[in-house]
């Protein structure tokens, strides 16, 4: 595992011990589904020629993370 995920892991078991994040599924799977998310949504920006505001697009990711991690 690299540094990355293992911060965004950290980051997200913080969060489950604070309340701010859902404890029903793992932090390591939550970090997944947000890396995952995240390269996707940069890889289609790519394929799409930087076609897409990555900006905007981000933000609705963002928002769609935050109903998810909430639960």
């Amino acid at each position: 595992m690299d540094t990355k995920e293992r911060a965004i892991e950290d980051i997200i078991s913080e969060g489950q011990n604070n309340g701010e994040i859902r404890l029903d599924i793992d932090n390591k799977t939550l970090a997944l589904i947000v890396i995952g998310a995240l390269r996707f949504r940069v890889k289609q920006w790519d394929l799409r020629n930087q076609y897409t505001n990555l900006k905007a697009e981000g933000k609705k990711l963002i928002e769609g993370l935050k109903i998810i991690l909430q639960g």
